[in-house]
């Protein structure tokens, strides 16, 4: 599987997914924002975003995001509220989740995104 992630500040979150995605053979591919992201192939992925990072351009990402096929798009924040959650969600973001939730969770994650493929 593909993993495309933006995560500039929270190295601790960006290591233990680089760890679990070496232990599962994952594809992990890092870009720097999400004009960085629009530049590259990640067509098929599941596409993290880290809303303390980007929480100022999600309109930007969501209109960039329509034009990326047959990807998911996870928010991952490290306190989540329910409407922050709810906001992401009319926007129309697959997933919205904290951080340490998502690192628990990827398998069934995983298991999820490949299902809709």
């Amino acid at each position: 599987m593909k993993v495309v992630v933006i995560s500039n500040t929270d190295y601790n979150f960006s290591a233990k997914l680089s760890k679990i995605c070496n232990d599962q053979s994952d594809d992990l591919l890092f870009c720097d924002d999400f004009i960085d992201l629009s530049k590259k192939n990640v067509s098929n992925s599941l596409i993290i975003l880290d809303y303390d990072d980007e929480v100022e351009n999600l309109d930007k990402v969501k209109s960039i995001s329509k034009k990326i096929s047959n990807s998911t798009f996870c928010i991952i924040m490290k306190n989540i509220n329910s409407d922050t959650q709810k906001k992401l969600t009319q926007l129309g973001f697959d997933l919205i989740m904290s951080k340490q939730s998502f690192l628990i969770n990827f398998s069934t994650i995983k298991k999820q995104f490949l299902l809709q493929k």
